[in-house]
C-alpha cells in the first residue's frame, strides 16, 4: 500500500511535467466490497509439518475490504499496478489433524479459532490492438505475487501460523465499450503451467460497468462490478506435498479518477 501511495505522488508530480502532452495519460482506481473465500487453504501431507484446512472447515465467512490500483498511459501503452489485501476471520476446526512435528498435535476435533490473510498483488503491462466505434481491446503480459498468511488459535494448545509468497507471470486480456456517459469493461488474467512434481493456475476474472460523470482534461467515474479470483498451487517440497487451492469472489462499487 505505500508503494502505491509513492507511485501515485511520483505519478501527479510527472503529469505536471507533461501537462501539455495529450499522448501521456494517469488513472487511479478505488473499489470497495464483500469478498467471499472458498477452497482449500493448505494441505500439507506427508512432511515435516502435516495437516489441513479448508475454508468451510475454518468458519471463514465474508470480507469487506479495499483493492487499490494506479495506473500509467503512453499512447497506446498501459502499465498498471495493483494491490488487493484481503483478511479473514473464523471459528472451525482442521480437516486433517496438524502435526507440528514437535510434538505439538491439533487433532480433526479440536476447535480453532483463525485469522487468515490473503494478498495479491499485480503488475502488467497492456496494449490496446483496436481503439473504434467498436470498442477498445488490448492485451498484455503481468506478473503477481500471492502471499498467504495463516494463524490458527486452537482450543488447547498454542496457536500456529504458516504463510507463503508465490511469484507468477500472467496474460492478460481487456475489452472496453463506451455507451456515452456508461461503459461496460471485461478483463481476463490467467496461467496454467507445470513443471516436473510442481503446478500453478491463476484466473482473474471482472466485470465492471461505469458512469462518467466529470469528464474535461481530468475525468472521474463511478463503477460496479464483480469479480472472481482463483489460484491453485501445487508443490513437492522436502517429500511432502503442499497444496493450496482458493477462490475470492464477490461485487464491488469504486471510483475511477484519471487524467488525459
Amino acid at each position: 500500500m505505500r508503494i502505491l501511495v509513492l507511485l501515485l505522488c511520483v505519478a501527479l508530480s510527472s503529469l505536471s511535467a507533461v501537462a501539455g502532452e495529450s499522448d501521456w495519460g494517469f488513472v487511479a482506481l478505488v473499489t470497495y466490497g464483500p469478498r467471499t473465500i472458498e477452497g482449500t487453504i493448505f494441505v500439507n501431507q506427508p512432511g515435516p509439518t502435516m495437516g489441513g484446512a479448508t475454508a468451510d472447515s475454518l468458519g471463514l465467512g465474508k470480507s469487506n475490504s479495499f483493492m487499490y490500483s494506479v495506473g500509467f498511459d503512453y499512447k497506446r501503452w498501459n502499465v498498471m499496478l495493483t494491490s488487493m489485501p484481503t483478511s479473514f476471520d473464523g471459528q472451525g476446526f482442521a480437516t486433517i489433524g496438524i502435526d507440528l512435528g514437535d510434538g505439538q498435535v491439533i487433532s480433526i476435533d479440536t476447535p480453532i479459532t483463525s485469522t487468515i490473510d490473503v494478498d495479491l498483488t499485480l503488475a502488467n503491462v497492456m496494449y490496446r490492438l483496436l481503439d473504434g466505434k467498436y470498442g477498445e481491446f488490448s492485451a498484455g503480459v503481468g506478473f503477481g505475487q500471492t502471499d498467504i498468511n495463516v494463524l490458527l488459535d486452537p482450543l488447547i494448545g498454542q496457536p500456529v501460523g504458516f504463510d507463503g509468497k508465490t511469484p507468477f507471470g500472467f496474460l492478460a486480456v481487456n475489452y472496453r465499450k463506451p455507451f456515452g456517459k456508461f461503459s461496460l469493461t471485461a478483463a481476463a488474467q490467467g496461467i496454467s503451467i507445470a513443471v516436473d512434481d510442481s503446478s500453478m493456475t491463476y484466473t482473474n476474472l471482472n466485470l465492471m460497468g461505469g458512469y462518467m460523470f466529470f469528464e474535461k482534461k481530468w475525468y472521474s467515474e463511478v463503477v460496479v462490478g464483480y469479480r472472481r479470483v482463483g489460484f491453485e498451487f501445487d508443490y513437492d517440497v522436502s517429500g511432502g506435498v503442499t497444496d493450496t487451492d482458493v477462490v475470492l469472489t464477490g461485487p464491488y462499487v469504486g471510483l475511477i479518477f484519471g487524467w488525459k
